[in-house]
């Protein structure tokens, strides 16, 4: 037993799988949509076990996704890499119900990343959440690290700039129709990289200057579903720029009904690629990244 994962590891597992070179990002490592994915699969499969069958509840009208779900991360998972999910219901200090889980690295039980999730049900006719799901025996559990709780949908901000525009694709659908969790991450993934490099983070610094930056921790508030073929738009500004780190925002929305779809909030860390070490950007960047700092959130 590997003492970093804390017996996470004798807990059913949710999930299991290998990461494949199609689901790296720019910075080599698995985007994390695809972490997302996995995490998505995990709920899916709590709630069969739990006796709540999916494919029934949609005959109804009801799917099932996360108002709230937050990541850590601890390590990087590559192309090639297997990993396993395992997770148990837990008791926030406010007494909501969640999924709470870890990604472990399969050949050593090596903690990748933590994760919190909501399990919420979501009128598949209109994508708006409804109660979620009863948690039995759920008990309460360590929270990840501190990030902004988001109640309502927040103003946007003027330093925020539009980082992405497109449709829900197809391929961005469960099969109720509506958006994954793996699609909207990748939404947030490409508004971000859009901000980044509009702030002097290109593709060919990050080549020229082995400088690199990797997701920490994130946090998703969602206030609806979108559904297939629904227009969407994100926003993106700087929340805050510190010496080895520094987080980002979206506001994504829903163009056509004119609706909140969620607020992404990302800490990002930088180091340096040949050493793997904590590094600092240079001051260029940091001029130009914190044109796009918005005011602090509360």
């Amino acid at each position: 037993m590997s003492d970093e994962s804390g017996g996470w590891e004798e807990l059913p597992t949710l999930w299991r799988g290998t990461f494949n070179q199609w689901q790296r990002g720019l910075g080599v490592h698995v985007n994390i949509q695809h972490t997302a994915h996995a995490i998505d699969d995990a709920r899916q499969a709590w709630l069969l076990q739990a006796g709540i069958n999916p494919y029934d509840a949609r005959s109804e009208g009801i799917g099932f996704g996360a108002r709230r779900l937050r990541i850590d991360y601890r390590r990087e998972m590559a192309a090639g890499d297997a990993g396993f999910i395992v997770g148990k219901v837990a008791e926030t200090a406010d007494g909501r119900g969640q999924l709470s889980g870890r990604l472990l690295r399969s050949h050593d039980n090596a903690l990748v990343t933590c994760f919190e999730t909501g399990i919420d049900r979501i009128d598949v006719a209109t994508g708006a959440f409804l109660e979620p799901v009863v948690m039995a025996d759920a008990e309460p559990v360590a929270p990840l690290r501190a990030m902004p709780e988001v109640t309502d949908p927040p103003a946007r901000d003027p330093a925020m700039r539009q980082s992405w525009l497109g449709t829900v694709e197809t391929r961005d659908g469960d099969p109720s129709g509506r958006m994954t969790p793996r699609a909207l991450f990748d939404v947030a993934t490409r508004g971000l990289w859009a901000t980044q490099i509009e702030a002097g983070l290109t593709r060919d610094l990050l080549i020229g200057s082995h400088f690199g930056t990797g997701v920490n921790a994130l946090q998703v508030t969602q206030f609806h579903v979108p559904a297939i073929g629904d227009l969407l738009t994100a926003h993106t500004g700087l929340v805050g720029f510190g010496k080895r780190s520094c987080s980002f925002r979206h506001l994504i929305h829903d163009v056509g009904n004119d609706r909140p779809v969620a607020v992404v909030d990302y800490v990002l860390a930088f180091f340096d690629r040949q050493s793997g070490q904590p590094t600092t950007p240079g001051d260029a960047y940091r001029k130009r990244a914190e044109k796009l700092l918005m005011q602090p959130v509360a």
